[in-house]
């Protein structure tokens, strides 16, 4: 079955039918059975889709960073792209997100840019 498996993969690499690079974020945090924080965040080809399941204060709260490199040391602060709050069972799709681009959530307050990739 392993051989059938890797021959369908090889021969749909070759017309291109490959899955996207995809970035699912799911972050959830309880107390006492119930959810302080409840969210779910897909980046797939620079589309992303933002959904607060649950929070105990109504709202989460989003930013959106991607880490670029530096000429020194590689690596600098992440860059905030955006930041925005949705309402619990709010969603909201962003597009032309560039690769790298990765979300942050806090239930309480906009998480820091500088240091969300902690």
């Amino acid at each position: 079955m392993r051989i059938i498996a890797t021959a369908v993969s090889f021969l749909l690499s070759l017309v291109g039918c490959q899955e996207k690079p995809t970035v699912t974020s799911v972050v959830r945090s309880e107390a006492n059975g119930v959810d302080l924080i409840h969210s779910r965040s897909v980046i797939r080809a620079g589309e992303g889709r933002f959904r607060c399941l649950a929070s105990a204060t109504g709202k989460c709260h989003y930013v959106i960073v991607v880490a670029d490199a530096c000429a020194t040391n590689g690596a600098c602060p992440p860059r905030r792209l955006q930041a925005f709050d949705l309402e619990v069972g709010g969603e909201r799709r962003i597009a032309d997100l560039p690769r790298g681009a990765r979300p942050c959530v806090d239930r309480e307050r906009m998480p820091d840019a500088a240091t969300c990739l902690n």
